[in-house]
C-alpha cells in the first residue's frame, strides 16, 4: 500500500511564475471582463498586497478546544492509498484572520465527493488534482528545454495512472502560490460524441481577487500538459474512438481556449482558499454534460453566489474536522464512520 498522503502546513509555498511570453493566438485568451476581440495583455505579477495592505504572514495559533487536544485522522480512510492526513494542529488554519493551507484544501475536496451526493455518472466525469500537482507541473514546464526526454513531465503521469483525462468532461486543478489561491477548471468533450476544439476544449480560472494569479501563465502551463497527455495517450492508444475526439497526433495550443471567468471577489485578504472550494462546490452542482468556451459569459458573474457564503466555509469545515478526531479519537474511523457524519 502507498504511503498516506500528508499535506505540507506552510502556506508560503509554491513557484513564482515567470512572465509569459506574448501570444500569437490573441482570440484565446479571453478576459469576461473585456471584449470578445480583445487580447488580455501580459502584466507583471501583481503583488496581492496592494489589493490587501495589510496582508500578513500567518503565525500559530493555539486552538481553541476543550475536548481535542491531540489526534489525526485519514481521510476517506487509511486503506486509501490517497487518502489526506488531518492533523489537529490543522485546526489552526481555520482560525479567523488565517490562510486555509493544503491540507484543508485537500480534506474538503475530497469530503466533498464523498458526502454530496454527487450521482456516480456525474462523479465518473469529473478529475481532481491535488494541491501539490500545479506546483510539478510548472517545474516540470520550466525543465522542458534542458530535458530532451521530458522525464519530469512524465513522471506528472503518476497523478493520473490508469485514468484517461481526456474521457473526463472537468479537470480541477486547484493553484496556490505567492501565499494565494485559486482554481482552473478545464472542461473537456469527455464521452460525448462532439469532437474537440477551441469551443468544447476550454481552460478556466477562477480567482476571487482582481489582483491575483496571472491567467496567461497558468493558461501556458495548462496547455503544455493537455499537449503532452494528449500525445501520450495518443503513442498509447488511449485515445478513445467514440469520444468525439479528433484523431491526430498532437494536439497544438490552438486547440484549447482559455478564459479567466468574472466571478465573487472575496472581502478579506485570508479567505481565498475558502472561496477555491466554494468555486469547486457551485460548479459541479450547477454542471452540464459539457460546457462550451461561448457559455461561459452566460453562466458565471459577480453574483454568481453571495461572498459571504465561501467566508462561511470556515466555520462549516473547522466543525467538520472537529467531529471527525473526535470520532477517531472514540476509535471509529472506518470509512463508514468517517463518511457518515455530515455537517
Amino acid at each position: 500500500m502507498q504511503p498516506i498522503f500528508n499535506a505540507e502546513a506552510d502556506a508560503c509555498g509554491g513557484p513564482v511564475l515567470e512572465e509569459d511570453e506574448r501570444r500569437k493566438n490573441p482570440v484565446l485568451f479571453l478576459s469576461d471582463d473585456e471584449d470578445d476581440s480583445e487580447k488580455v495583455e501580459a502584466t507583471p505579477n501583481a503583488d496581492l498586497t496592494s489589493e490587501f495592505p495589510e496582508r500578513r504572514m500567518e503565525e500559530p495559533l493555539n486552538i481553541n478546544s476543550n475536548s481535542i487536544v491531540s489526534g489525526k485522522f485519514a481521510y476517506p480512510s487509511r486503506n486509501d492509498p490517497e487518502a489526506v492526513e488531518v492533523l489537529v494542529s490543522d485546526l489552526e488554519h481555520l482560525q479567523d484572520l488565517v490562510f486555509v493551507n493544503d491540507t484543508v484544501i485537500d480534506f474538503y475536496i475530497k469530503y466533498l465527493q464523498s458526502t454530496e451526493g454527487w450521482c456516480p455518472d456525474l462523479k465518473n466525469r469529473l478529475h481532481f488534482y491535488n494541491s501539490f500537482f500545479y506546483k510539478k507541473l510548472h517545474e516540470a514546464v520550466q525543465s522542458q528545454k534542458n530535458d530532451k526526454n521530458n522525464r519530469k513531465m512524465q513522471k506528472l503521469r503518476k497523478w493520473t495512472k490508469g485514468i484517461n483525462v481526456f474521457e473526463k468532461s472537468y479537470l480541477f486543478v486547484p493553484i496556490h502560490d505567492k501565499l494565494h489561491w485559486s482554481l482552473a477548471i478545464i472542461c473537456l468533450p469527455g464521452a460525448s460524441s462532439e469532437a474537440l476544439s477551441p469551443d468544447s476544449c476550454c481552460i478556466l480560472h477562477f480567482d476571487s481577487m482582481n489582483n491575483g494569479h496571472k491567467s496567461q501563465n497558468i493558461f501556458r502551463m495548462l496547455r503544455s500538459y493537455l499537449m503532452a497527455e494528449w500525445e501520450f495517450q495518443n503513442e498509447s492508444g488511449g485515445i478513445i474512438k467514440d469520444a468525439g475526439c479528433i484523431k491526430r497526433k498532437k494536439l497544438s495550443a490552438k486547440d484549447i481556449s482559455a478564459r479567466r471567468a468574472k466571478v465573487p471577489l472575496q472581502e478579506n485578504e485570508f479567505d481565498c482558499g475558502l472561496f477555491l472550494l466554494h468555486f469547486i462546490e457551485c460548479f459541479v452542482k450547477e454542471a452540464t454534460p459539457t460546457l462550451r468556451s461561448t457559455e461561459v459569459k452566460s453562466k458565471f458573474g459577480r453574483d454568481w453566489f453571495v461572498p459571504q457564503d465561501a467566508s462561511n466555509k470556515r466555520e462549516t469545515i473547522r466543525k467538520t474536522i472537529e467531529n471527525l478526531l473526535e470520532i477517531d479519537c472514540r476509535g471509529e474511523s472506518s470509512p463508514e464512520k468517517l463518511n457518515s457524519f455530515q455537517e
